[in-house]
Formats: C-alpha cells, structure tokens, sequence
C-alpha cells in the first residue's frame, strides 16, 4: 500500500535519513520535482519513478501551491514529514 502525503513547494520530507526536497509543483501540467541526494527527479502521474534503492515515487492530484506525492517503500522504510523528523532525533 502506497503512502500519499500533501506537500508545498519547498518543503522537507525524509525517507530514512535522506531529505526530500520539493523544488517545483505545476498543477497545470500535473508534474512535480524533487530533490534527493544531489540528484532532481520529475515525477508526474503517469509513472513510478525509482528515487532511492526500492522507494519509488509518483504525484497525484495538485493545484496551484500543493501536490500529493505517494511513496511504494517497504515497511521498514521511515517516511516523515521535517518536523516529525526532527522530533525524533
């Protein structure tokens, strides 16, 4: 079962202990990139794109200033918004 979060440009998630950046969202053409570890991926709704070894990625609806971006991870995978993040360490 996928993980679907809403996420602002800007924002920080982490998977494990690599942050995601969310660098663009573009509700008109319903595309999306972010940024880990030194590497930008173009995520759209029509294909799961692999960004770390057996994570991969994909968005969903989106308007202006939001998207929602949806994860396949296993479960041992930790995948947290900046500020749970944080809170943990």
């Amino acid at each position: 079962m996928a993980l679907v979060l809403t996420v602002r440009h800007g924002e920080k998630l982490f998977i494990d202990n690599d942050c995601l950046t969310v660098i663009e969202v573009s509700a008109t053409e319903r595309k999306s990139k972010i940024q880990i570890r030194n590497k930008i991926f173009d995520l759209d709704d029509q294909n799961s794109v692999e960004i770390l070894p057996n994570v991969f990625s994909f968005i969903g609806n989106s308007d202006d200033s939001v998207c929602r971006i949806g994860f396949d991870a296993p479960r041992s995978v930790k995948i947290l918004r900046e500020s749970l993040y944080r809170q943990k360490k």
